[in-house]
């Protein structure tokens, strides 16, 4: 028996494990990339593993990563490349068919995230973030000690993190510069429009559309809201309640139950949410789905 197989017993013995995507990356016209973990409820047996699928076939799912530990972000720079982030401090890079490890970062990250092939950026805890350049990662200089969760913008220079403590950051040169609006509750997601409206979304409901730094705070449930996106002209928010809502006019309405909304991408054509144990892509229409099975032998994809 091997190890893997002795391994997956023990994770499906324990009557509290878990199965669930953490993120889906874009990765070329009609491909993605998905990130699943299956572990014991402890995760002191885990395994991460990483399908290539094109048109959200879960015959076409290729496994191209599996490995005994908890990786939690995943992002494509291009349809070449991929990054991993493990638990704690180790990246991964996936290029030419292969995977490369580098342990850099002095404190525990959160969130690998890459605008397109000239900008990937890294965010963690204390508020240190690393940006990938070329073969190397080169630290930021942080605003504040404080952890940040996510990060986006449409170029550089709209590129804002968020955090703990309501912090909500600009990228300038090669640091941070805080904005200065009046939010207290952590926050766990951030979308920027090319026109430089940011949204940020975070604990007990907060959902915030920030203008010019003037604040303007949005009605939405008294939930936890980890995430916001566009996609097509309209702009979703995820919660840990119910999944999926629309954005109207400065309140939000209940879209599609995804169970949680835990992560939101897109490409030009489709959208894509992490709803705990479901990966779902969206075409402005239709809703598919799938998820992780267990064979007897190994992992795969199922509808």
């Amino acid at each position: 028996m091997s190890k893997f197989t002795d391994d997956m017993r023990t994770i499906l013995g324990d009557p509290n494990y878990h199965a669930q995507c953490m993120q889906i990356a874009p990765f070329g016209v009609d491909r993605c990339a998905l990130l699943f973990e299956i572990g014991t409820q402890e995760h002191d047996v885990a395994y991460s593993v990483v399908f290539e699928v094109a048109g959200f076939n879960p015959n076409t799912a290729r496994q191209i990563f599996k490995i005994d530990r908890w990786l939690t972000s995943l992002t494509s720079p291009d349809p070449a490349r991929l990054f991993a982030l493990e638990v704690g401090r180790t990246v991964w890079k996936y290029e030419s068919g292969g995977w490369t490890s580098a342990k850099f970062a002095t404190s525990l990250m959160q969130r690998v995230w890459s605008s397109d092939q000239s900008l990937t950026l890294l965010v963690g805890d204390n508020g240190q973030s690393w940006e990938s350049a070329a073969a190397a990662w080169s630290p930021l200089d942080p605003d504040a000690k404080r952890r940040l969760r996510d990060v986006h913008g449409p170029e550089r220079s709209l590129v804002h993190s968020v955090g703990e403590f309501g912090t909500i950051q600009r990228l300038a040169g090669n640091g941070w510069e805080a904005l200065d609006v009046p939010i207290e509750d952590d926050l766990w997601g951030v979308f920027v429009t090319p026109g430089g409206v940011v949204r940020a979304a975070g604990n007990h409901g907060t959902c915030v559309r920030v203008v010019d730094e003037e604040l303007i705070h949005i009605e939405a449930p008294d939930n936890r809201f980890f995430s916001v996106h566009q996609f097509q002209g309209e702009t979703y928010w995820g919660d840990s309640g119910f999944g999926i809502y629309r954005e109207k006019g400065d309140r939000l309405l209940e879209f599609h139950d995804t169970g949680t909304g835990w992560d939101i991408r897109s490409d030009p054509d489709y959208m894509y949410v992490v709803g705990g144990g479901i990966a779902w892509r969206f075409d402005g229409r239709r809703w598919n789905s799938l998820q992780l099975d267990y064979d007897g032998n190994d992992l795969l994809l199922i509808q």
